[in-house]
């Protein structure tokens, strides 16, 4: 899951605090991608937890993370996103 933790293309929602889900937008994948059984979409199931390197791999930080300076601020696509999944569960 390394790889993954450290793209700027992971996207996780946290709809519940010990639940995460996870996809991942450089392989244009959304909320409906992901397994709800796993927790993972496809891309994110093949580049972080089967650990085969990503072609699309972009370091960089996850809109999902906060920051230390707005650590409460989320990013609109992740307040979504939790919204959704709280809907499907």
């Amino acid at each position: 899951m390394e790889q993954c933790l450290h793209c700027a293309g992971y996207l996780f929602f946290k709809p519940l605090p010990d639940e995460t889900f996870a996809c991942c937008q450089k392989h244009d994948e959304n909320i409906k991608d992901i397994n709800l059984k796993t927790g993972a979409s496809p891309a994110i199931e093949k580049h972080g937890l089967k650990g085969v390197l990503c072609k699309k791999f972009k370091p960089g930080k996850s809109i999902c993370c906060t920051s230390e300076v707005t650590p409460f601020l989320l990013h609109p696509a992740r307040v979504e996103g939790e919204k959704e999944l709280s809907a499907l569960m």
